[in-house]
């Protein structure tokens, strides 16, 4: 079963949440002590449940205990340049957890590369305004986990509009179908500048550390990284512009340990 969470607290995700509920049937319910909502039937092909969340999401280590093949938080984005525009990524923290948002220190969630990749063309197909954002914050979990977001400010969370748009990308997500070849990225911008372009060539992106932390990117991350994908990773791929050259030869030195195939784009 897929699982939606949402924070009462984020008015993107409740935009979010509301529209889902519009777009199609659903049935009221309570799983876990929190409000619940089953949608299934022939009018929601890929069964999900939508809960809602009193409280911020990025600490509910809890959702774990939903027991569900995927977790895919509706959430808010917040950028410096305030952009409209809508992102995905998945969670997880490759040094020390920050105070205020959530996870554990040095440990990342489990990540499918596959249903990144299918929300990912999901947001690009039907908003045209999408950015794939690199590894960060919490909650860390073992079920594969993925934020969907709008952003990138408080006047475009307001925007009933962007619920829609974040909605319905959702719902075509689910039911895509997109594969690919799940690799890891290392190095370069947050946005993924390097990276994102790959998810249209035959590739399927799972955990990436952004030049901001890959200085926390030792062996043990590196093969947790590899170990948390769903799929098997068949290649690291490292941002040529964006890698210190020491930082570069470590990387290189364990993925040939690792028996791990490297490439720089």
């Amino acid at each position: 079963m897929i699982v939606l969470f949402y924070s009462t607290q984020d008015p993107a995700a409740v935009h979010a949440a509301n529209a889902l509920k519009e777009l199609r049937p659903s049935e009221a319910t309570r799983l876990r002590g929190f409000d619940a909502w089953h949608f299934r039937g022939l009018q929601s092909p890929v069964p999900f449940d939508l809960v809602e969340l009193p409280f911020r999401a990025l600490s509910f280590q809890e959702a774990d205990l939903f027991g569900a093949d995927l977790a895919v938080f509706l959430s808010r984005h917040a950028g410096a340049s305030g952009k409209p525009c809508f992102t995905c990524h998945p969670t997880g923290n490759f040094g020390e957890a920050k105070e205020g948002f959530g996870g554990a220190s040095k440990t990342l969630s489990r990540v499918s590369a596959h249903w990144l990749k299918r929300f990912y063309l999901a947001l690009k197909e039907r908003t045209g305004r999408v950015s794939m954002e690199a590894t960060h914050h919490g909650p860390t979990l073992n079920t594969p986990t993925l934020f969907v977001e709008t952003g990138s400010d408080e006047p475009e969370w307001v925007k009933p509009e962007n619920g829609i748009l974040l909605a319905e990308s959702v719902l075509m997500a689910l039911e895509r179908k997109d594969v690919g070849k799940a690799a890891l990225g290392f190095g370069g911008t947050h946005y993924c500048s390097a990276f994102a372009p790959l998810l249209e060539k035959g590739w399927a992106l799972s955990h990436v550390a952004s030049k901001h932390s890959v200085e926390f990117v030792d062996k043990a991350m590196l093969q947790q990284a590899v170990s948390k994908t769903v799929e098997p990773v068949e290649k690291i791929f490292l941002d040529k512009g964006g890698l210190s050259g020491a930082k570069r030869k470590e990387l290189e030195g364990w993925c040939g340990e690792l028996g791990l195939e490297f490439e720089s784009v």
